[in-house]
């Protein structure tokens, strides 16, 4: 299986916490849709052609942002030049204030049949000073809508560690989701990276980071609150039920072969990795002239190896032993090794072959990889 990865880099407003590859000037987005139109056709090589494409995820940015006919029009075009299987997952980024019922049903209409959703709160006051631009009351509308369309694989994603979440309230926020028909929930602590607008009021001390003990109790509430409910954690940012699992990021963590399209968008082909230019207009400009538009990494044995630890062990199927010989011996019995303590701690467990994660692994996960991690 493989899948298709298209970057939408557009957004009405910045959210205080991004850092993504994402620009207001909704001027560009036809050009740039064209480009990427291109690039499906100039890549679709890329992946074995016998390889089934069993996913293709609009991400961004707000992918929203596009009419129900632009992206099915790239939806038709995967089919048009790759294997696509019957039963391909299609996956839309969405913001709830974009989500009324004709624009669900346009999507329906195009061949998509699953929603992620930006929620991040279910707190309107959290939701303003992250400068989201939805409400509480857009999310419950949005979710209900979807549902009564048919169009009932949701996902949200939520993010804890904020400034003023008390542990109570991110309680309360959960509560209220679980009572929704979600069966998938992505939760993620705030990360305040270089570039952002809390990054900036950090450095200026105008913004009280939470506590680490308030950090631990998020993530203690959010895995108790969640496996109460019946979701089962299968990464460590990533709940669902009923079996609904994201099979596009799962992907991702198991080291399948995917193409990337659009500007600053990621592709590996199972050896090596690339990454397409972030900037729009260059990206534009170098697509259709016919330029250079990304950079390639050839990975090493030892490259692939980290990744393989950076996205399998923070999932719950874990390292495979099988799987590590790939890598030769020598890097088998270093990961045995370092491991080993965590193991007798009961952070890790090995189960069958595997090598697990418990929960209380979950919450030392990096530093756990970064001792199984191959530095020269």
């Amino acid at each position: 299986m493989s899948g298709i990865y298209f970057h939408i880099p557009f957004c009405k407003t910045r959210c205080f916490y991004c850092d993504f590859h994402t620009s207001t000037d909704l001027n560009l987005v036809s050009p740039l849709m064209e480009a990427m139109m291109k690039e499906l056709r100039m890549r679709q090589n890329y992946l074995d052609k016998d390889r089934h494409i069993q996913t293709i995820y609009f991400g961004g940015g707000t992918p929203s942002l596009l009419s129900p006919d632009q992206i099915g029009a790239m939806i038709q075009e995967v089919k048009n030049l790759f294997l696509v299987s019957d039963n391909v997952e299609v996956t839309v980024e969405a913001n709830p204030d974009d989500l009324n019922r004709d624009y669900l049903k346009g999507l329906l209409r195009v061949g998509v049949n699953r929603l992620s959703m930006g929620v991040q709160s279910t707190s309107d006051c959290i939701l303003k000073s992250m400068n989201r631009r939805h409400s509480v009351e857009d999310v419950f509308n949005a979710i209900n809508n979807a549902v009564d369309i048919g169009l009932d694989n949701i996902s949200i994603d939520l993010i804890y560690g904020v400034p003023g979440l008390s542990p109570q309230l991110w309680k309360t926020e959960l509560e209220s989701i679980i009572a929704l028909p979600v069966d998938h929930i992505s939760a993620y602590h705030l990360t305040y990276h270089k570039g952002t607008e809390y990054y900036r009021r950090l450095k200026k001390g105008t913004l009280t980071p939470v506590t680490e003990e308030d950090s631990l109790a998020h993530f203690d509430i959010l895995t108790s609150v969640l496996d109460d409910a019946g979701f089962e954690q299968y990464e460590i940012s990533n709940f669902c039920r009923n079996n609904k699992i994201s099979n596009h990021n799962s992907a991702y963590w198991r080291s399948v072969a995917y193409l990337g399209i659009g500007p600053s968008a990621h592709s590996f082909d199972g050896i090596n990795r690339q990454w397409n230019v972030s900037d729009n207009q260059e990206y534009i400009n170098s697509v259709s002239s016919g330029d250079r538009f990304y950079e390639i990494e050839h990975l090493t044995n030892e490259d692939r190896y980290n990744d393989y630890i950076i996205t399998s062990f923070r999932t719950k199927w874990g390292v495979c032993d099988q799987k590590l010989s790939e890598y030769g011996p020598l890097l088998r019995e270093f990961f045995l090794r370092n491991v080993d303590s965590f193991v007798e701690n009961g952070e890790v467990i090995n189960q069958n072959g595997n090598w697990i994660m418990t929960k209380k692994g979950f919450i030392r996960s990096d530093l756990i990889i970064e001792k199984v991690f191959y530095y020269e």
